[in-house]
Formats: structure tokens, C-alpha cells, sequence
């Protein structure tokens, strides 16, 4: 024990991991199974290593790409990077501005080449990410939910 010295000592805990892991942030149903996986490593690595969830961030951004139809390769089948990806990109038929894919490559690049990264910014990127995966994927469950919505119209029409 020691000597009383008239300070008093708080002892704080900080979790590493949580089993299962906590979502951070919804993901869309309509997500690929591999946009899943990279999220959900995310997810499980929040804690213990924000370096490391920010670059499943960019990872899962990949896979956010193919499911959007850009390809990995260029007209001359050379690879193309995640910058020339995201340039590929045609903001106005996705719904969402192509500096939210900058910006989250931005972030996992500074986790991936060992700058210190903080919650903070590990938060800002889920958060991006968030909306990112919104515009992507629940836009495919509102262009389904019109052409429902269309066909019903249709059908009382016709009667």
C-alpha cells in the first residue's frame, strides 16, 4: 500500500475489444457480404487498433467501388489505384460527392502508413463511411421501393 499522501488515484479503464463487436455504425442490408466482412473488422478493431479499423475502412471502400461497377483495372488491363478508382467515379449518378471517397481514402492511408491516428478521426471516418454506404446501398432500396410504388400506381390506373 504505501504512504497516504492526501491525493486520490482514479483508475480508468479503456476497453480493447468487445465481443461481438459493436456496430458502430449501421450497415445497410443491401451490403455485399464483402463490404460486411471489412466493416465488421472495423468494427473489431476500434479500439484496440485505430490505425488498423481505418485501413478495413479502406478496404471495405474497395469493395463499396466494385459493387458500384468501377472497374480494377484499366482499358489496359493495368491495376488502377483507389485514387484512380474514386476518379472514376460519376458523383451525379451516385448521389454523393466523390471528396467523401477521398476524404475516407485519405484516412486509411494515415492508418495503413503508421501516422498516429485518434478516436477522433476514427470516428469522423465511420461517419463518412456511414453515409456512404447509405447513398450506395439504401439507394438501390429506394429505386426499389419507387418501382413498387410505380407498378401500384399503374395497376389502379388500369382498373
Amino acid at each position: 500500500a504505501g504512504e497516504h499522501t492526501g491525493m486520490e488515484y482514479h483508475k480508468y479503464l479503456y476497453p480493447q475489444y468487445f465481443i461481438p463487436e459493436l456496430n458502430i455504425v449501421d450497415i445497410p442490408e443491401e451490403c455485399s457480404d464483402e463490404v460486411v466482412k471489412r466493416m465488421r473488422e472495423a468494427f473489431k478493431l476500434f479500439f484496440a487498433s485505430p490505425n488498423a479499423a481505418l485501413n478495413a475502412l479502406r478496404s471495405a471502400l474497395e469493395y463499396v467501388l466494385d459493387d458500384l461497377g468501377i472497374p480494377r483495372l484499366n482499358g489496359s488491363g493495368k491495376r488502377m489505384n483507389l485514387h484512380q478508382r474514386i476518379e472514376s467515379v460519376d458523383p451525379a449518378m451516385h448521389g454523393f460527392r466523390t471528396e467523401w471517397l477521398h476524404a475516407l481514402k485519405i484516412m486509411g492511408n494515415s492508418g495503413t502508413h503508421g501516422e498516429e491516428v485518434d478516436m477522433h478521426q476514427l470516428l469522423d471516418g465511420c461517419e463518412v463511411m456511414e453515409a456512404v454506404l447509405a447513398k450506395v446501398y439504401q439507394k438501390q432500396q429506394l429505386k426499389r421501393i419507387d418501382e413498387i410504388a410505380e407498378a401500384t400506381i399503374k395497376r389502379k390506373n388500369s382498373v
